[in-house]
């Protein structure tokens, strides 16, 4: 959300010399050169860099850039087109080199994507200049009617938004549905991104914006620590077996029973991962009615209550689960991150001694994905086609500067876009976003379950009790009909 639209506005234009230096730096402190398979893709040698925010987290940064001639013919437009783009500048999902601010992120995006001179949606060839404006994000208390009046204050062409903001805005008529762009460009849209992502930003069959990044659930793990207690690492040929065993062994305790190391965390981001992977569903999407009573939910259910209570591989940590990787939860071991952990992307300062791979497999693969960063075209834009090519064209460029890309092709070349990563953690990522299904924020009754069961199950209770208490929640909001949608 927004500071009060009455405080002044940052605007920040590329200097020509600015854009002329950026070209000669490098590694994280200015534009680095473009990864190859962009430089193929339209045949350029342009100048760049090789995580479920809801309606709240919003800032907003402002810069400009200038464009020439348009691939397509658009009525009524005889020179560049002014677009101005409200975008937050801290969301998850950048990814931010050491020092490296969001807002100057932004910059160099937009400095590549106007040096990008023969990208067939990007300003030398579509004729738009883009100002992207910056305001301080306010509390998260702002409703979703605030918010969406909000942006109609803004008189913005373009926007970036999370999941939840795309279907609050796009169901109160802030944003057009981007089909009735298809004629553009042929409908390539939908096939140029995973479902798991673009379904995170539709309603109804309605696509409100354009996914930008991808967090796919992934299994991060302490390479070293595996090699001290000769643990395998972690590969493709992982089931849920093999995690539970060598979760065992990576769980470390005193003689007294004391514990130095949990060997796993699967729970960060609730457990979609066990009901999914084991054919299940918490509720049914469309009617919401409760299915965890069904066999397969139960059996899942209990699966991750036995890490907890049986096996004692997994903290019994809720919603203070983040605070362990932290180093600032009471719960011993304090500072030390578990062996294994479910994440997007890992937590805490020790992050950077992990390895990630992809969720060992239950009965199917299914990996719960999130999307951070979605921009999206007002109703209030004069210019709703040109609004068009730039927004395509934002997306593009954005690929390269964040931690997943969203879009198929830039997923496919992640290796020459995070050179930090081994080949086969590339390959997980990949694997993983294949195998993707898009987590529901947007169905409140699912998400409440959820974080409901996870809550018992931490507590102690045993399953058919938390599928009651869990399927009570879910009724009620079945029933009250307003409020199940966020």
């Amino acid at each position: 959300m927004f500071r009060s639209l009455r405080e002044p506005l940052t605007r920040y234009r590329i200097h020509p010399a600015r854009r002329a230096n950026c070209s000669h730096r490098r590694n994280g402190h200015g534009c680095a050169r473009v990864p190859r398979f962009f430089r193929h893709k339209h045949g350029r040698s342009a100048t760049m860099l090789s995580r479920r925010t809801l309606i709240g987290s919003t800032a907003v940064l402002a810069a400009g850039c200038s464009m020439s001639r348009l691939p397509f013919s658009v009525p009524g437009l005889a020179k560049k087109a002014e677009l101005t783009w409200v975008s937050p500048s801290n969301q998850l999902g950048l990814n931010l080199p050491w020092g490296v601010s969001g807002e100057e992120l932004l910059h160099r995006a937009l400095v590549a994507l106007e040096e990008d001179t023969e990208n067939p949606y990007g300003p030398a060839q579509s004729g738009y200049n883009i100002t992207l404006r910056h305001l301080a994000p306010t509390d998260d208390g702002q409703t979703k009617d605030e918010f969406a009046a909000q942006i109609r204050e803004l008189n913005a062409d373009l926007v970036t938004v999370g999941p939840g903001g795309a279907v609050a805005l796009g169901e109160r008529g802030v944003l057009l549905p981007l089909e009735q762009f298809s004629n553009i460009d042929g409908g390539e849209t939908y096939r140029a991104y995973f479902p798991s992502l673009l379904e995170q930003f539709s309603e109804q069959g309605a696509l409100y914006a354009l996914p930008v990044d991808a967090g796919p659930l992934m299994l991060y793990y302490d390479s070293d620590y595996f090699e001290l207690e000769q643990v395998p690492s972690v590969d493709s040929t992982w089931d849920w077996n093999d995690l539970v065993e060598n979760a065992k062994r990576l769980t470390r305790r005193r003689d007294d029973g004391t514990l130095l190391r949990w060997g796993l965390a699967p729970h960060a981001y609730g457990i979609w991962w066990a009901l999914w992977q084991n054919e299940a569903e918490v509720v049914d999407l469309d009617t919401l009615q409760c299915r965890l009573q069904e066999p397969a939910a139960t059996q899942a259910l209990q699966f991750f209550s036995d890490l907890i209570h049986t096996h004692r591989v997994t903290p019994p940590l809720h919603r203070e689960l983040g605070d362990l990787f932290l180093g600032s939860v009471g719960s011993p071991p304090v500072g030390i991150p578990p062996a294994m952990v479910y994440s997007i992307p890992p937590l805490g300062p020790q992050s950077r001694h992990y390895h990630l791979a992809e969720l060992p497999r239950g009965k199917t693969q299914s990996v719960p994905v999130n999307g951070n960063i979605g921009i999206a075209i007002t109703a209030q834009t004069e210019r709703a086609e040109t609004a068009y090519l730039a927004l395509k064209g934002l997306v593009d460029i954005m690929q390269q500067f964040v931690i997943v890309p969203a879009g198929r092709e830039a997923a496919a070349n992640l290796g020459e876009i995070r050179s930090d990563l081994h080949p086969e953690e590339i390959e997980a990522i990949q694997r993983s976003l294949e195998a993707g299904r898009g987590l529901p924020w947007h169905t409140l009754a699912a998400m409440h379950a959820m974080d409901t069961a996870v809550g018992d199950l931490v507590r102690g209770d045993d399953v058919a009790t938390v599928v009651n208490h869990a399927c009570s929640l879910a009724r009620e909001y079945q029933q009250t009909g307003g409020q199940t949608r966020e």
